[in-house]
Formats: C-alpha cells, sequence, structure tokens
C-alpha cells in the first residue's frame, strides 16, 4: 500500500489535497492519504508511519521554524521517503 503524508497548516489545503487524490485517478493501487498541521507531529508521524511520499507546505510554518535544526529533523525522519517542499517566494510560488 502506497502511503502519502500531507503537511499543511491550512485546513482546506489539506482536505483538497486529499480529495484530488481520492479522485483523480492518478494512483491505479491501493493508497492511503493522511493530512497534519503540527511539524513536531509530522516527524513523529514519519517515524511511525514510514510514509512513500511526503508533501510539505512549509510556508504557513515559517513563523515556527526558528532554527534549521527543527527543519533538519522533520527531513531526516523522512530520509526514507520521497519528500516534496512547497512553499511561497516574493510574488510566486515554487516548489
Amino acid at each position: 500500500m502506497f502511503k502519502i503524508l500531507l503537511i499543511d497548516r491550512c485546513h482546506f489545503t489539506r482536505a483538497g489535497f486529499e480529495a484530488w487524490l481520492n479522485h483523480s485517478g492518478l494512483f491505479p493501487g491501493h493508497y492511503v492519504v493522511t493530512g497534519l498541521n503540527n511539524l513536531f507531529l509530522a516527524r513523529e508521524h514519519i517515524l511511525q508511519w514510514k510514509p512513500n511520499l511526503v508533501i510539505a507546505d512549509l510556508y504557513g510554518f515559517r513563523q515556527d521554524i526558528h532554527h534549521f535544526q527543527q527543519l533538519s529533523t522533520l527531513l531526516n525522519a523522512s530520509e526514507k521517503s520521497h519528500f516534496i517542499v512547497t512553499g511561497k517566494q516574493i510574488g510566486r510560488a515554487h516548489v
């Protein structure tokens, strides 16, 4: 089973992305999508659940990440997963 973890502060983004994945037909096999809005819970969830893909929009957490080590622990936890980071640049979005 393919496991996808969405990390985003915004409930509507997480819910919309989950709905899109569930109805898009992108994955022919079985998969599970779960979403979290807390970086510390996300790290623990990654270590326990071991998702195949982690998609994180870190822009909403920009005030919470006070030190690079907080972000690096999240990335280290997901070293065996594919990790997609999204965020916001001045005037445009980037992936």
